[in-house]
């Protein structure tokens, strides 16, 4: 044959041979030395093609067995992957596939996978589907359990569930060593702070401590956190000292929760300095810190500073994203700078972000302050036109554009319009569609019908407004 006499082929032939001899001489090297037994016989021969084809299917079986009893293959690195992403759809059909494969050892961590999920979803109800789906299998929960279902809740901000699932965990069985941690208890503060409930926060904290627990960095931010959702600046700093004072190092997160707090009371002063001991503190500061100094800078009516903060960011190395970007065209329009506030929105799309309803809405609240209803009336159409769904607060700037115009026949058909999509206006929607009857010429003779349409809507939707 010409392949025989080809000293290309000999050289083929002999380096098969050889990698088949360096192959087995490998397999009895892991043998002897006690060490094969990490790695799958298939790994091992994997540079042999005929080795591994002779192997058959009893080397694809035992990789199959492999895949679920180890963490570190593939399908539970998916799973995982998933649940940190908060994918419960994801999670639930990798579930699906694993359940029957995965060794009895490993079934109650993949029931806390998918509960994971729920858990970083803030998907309440689905954590609880699971885990009495969990439980009806018999299986037990642990204390990674019990911590996943209050982290649902706090995600939620559902202070009442989390409560809930951590007097449960303070009831179960203290010898099983699901006794609270300060994890648990954190994560309750947590809730109460997604739900602005400073008072629950602090009470909580409170008891940790009582149950001879010791609050870390994390439990003391989740307060702070609590007082900035409340706008009480005072607070916050206070529980920020009383952290360091215990010992504690303030993490950027700490600081910026206090700037957070300073941005809610429109003081730009105040965190534009806890953002520089931030800085002292040899922190660094991320898009989320320099984004509440914007913020605060936005409720003082203040655009260049919110320009010169959002500049700064960038100088830092940091890429704005679309609150930083919103931040500073709610400054705009809060100064009534229409021009500036569609600069920025354009600014932000140029940048490749995709505004949300909260972008456009600012825009179009710039577009009432200056009087120009055709404009705001412009901008609700290409947010719709950009697939977004108006809320309650998007028609209310259109009405209060009306308003300011003096337009009552297109406030009146802005609210008809919010209605049939079946949003509930609220007491700003109807003063603002009081304030273009007002305005309006024919006030003498729309006043009392409008008010009588206006008292039925808003019985309705358990509203009083003060006509």
């Amino acid at each position: 044959m010409a392949s025989s006499c080809c000293p290309c082929g000999r050289s083929l032939q002999t380096a098969g041979r050889t990698r088949h001899s360096l192959a087995a001489a490998s397999l009895v090297l892991y043998a002897l030395v006690g060490i094969g037994h990490r790695f799958s016989v298939s790994r091992v021969f994997a540079s042999s093609p005929r080795l591994c084809s002779n192997s058959g299917e009893r080397n694809s079986n035992k990789d199959v067995a492999a895949d679920f009893s180890s963490l570190s293959s593939r399908v539970w690195r998916e799973i995982d992957a998933r649940a940190k992403d908060g994918d419960v759809k994801g999670a639930e059909a990798l579930f699906e596939d694993m359940k029957d494969k995965v060794p009895p050892r490993m079934q109650r961590m993949l029931f806390n996978t998918v509960i994971k999920a729920c858990a970083n979803a803030g998907d309440v109800q689905g954590a609880e589907t699971w885990r009495h789906r969990m439980e009806a299998a018999g299986i037990q929960p642990n204390l990674k359990n019990y911590g996943k279902m209050i982290e649902a809740a706090a995600k939620a901000g559902d202070v009442a569930t989390a409560e809930k699932w951590l007097r449960a965990q303070q009831t179960s069985d203290a010898t099983a060593g699901l006794t609270p941690n300060i994890i648990s208890y954190t994560a309750v503060i947590d809730a109460c702070a997604k739900s602005g409930d400073l008072p629950s926060a602090q009470k909580w904290l409170a008891k940790a401590i009582e149950a001879g627990l010791i609050p870390n960095i994390i439990s003391y931010t989740a307060v702070i956190d609590a007082c900035a959702r409340s706008g009480d600046l005072q607070s916050a700093q206070k529980w920020l000292a009383k952290a360091i004072e215990a010992g504690l190092i303030p993490n950027i997160i700490s600081y910026t929760a206090v700037i957070d707090a300073c941005s809610k009371a429109g003081d730009v002063q105040s965190a534009q300095k806890w953002l520089a001991k931030a800085i002292e503190a040899g922190l660094i500061p991320n898009m989320i810190s320099y984004t509440a100094v914007i913020d605060a800078c936005a409720k003082s009516g203040d655009p260049p500073s919110a320009q010169k903060w959002l500049a700064k960011a960038i100088q830092a190395g940091l890429i704005p994203n679309i609150v930083a970007y919103t931040a500073v065209i709610a400054a705009c329009a809060k100064a009534g700078d229409l021009q500036s506030a569609t600069k920025w929105l354009a600014k932000a799309i140029e940048a490749g972000l995709s505004p949300g309803i909260i972008s456009y809405t600012a825009v179009i609240d710039a577009c009432a302050k200056s009087r120009d209803l055709p404009s705001a009336q412009n901008w609700l159409a290409k947010a719709i036109e950009a697939g977004l769904s108006p809320d309650i607060v998007v028609y209310t700037a259109v009405i209060g554009a009306c308003a300011k115009a003096g337009d009552l026949p297109s406030a009146q058909r802005w609210l008809a319009r919010a209605t049939d999509t079946r949003l509930v206006p609220n007491i700003v929607t109807y003063t603002s569609v009081l304030d273009a009857c007002a305005k309006a010429a024919e006030e003498r003779q729309s006043n009392s019908s409008l008010k009588c349409s206006i008292l039925e809507l808003s019985q309705t939707s358990s509203l009083s407004p003060h006509l």
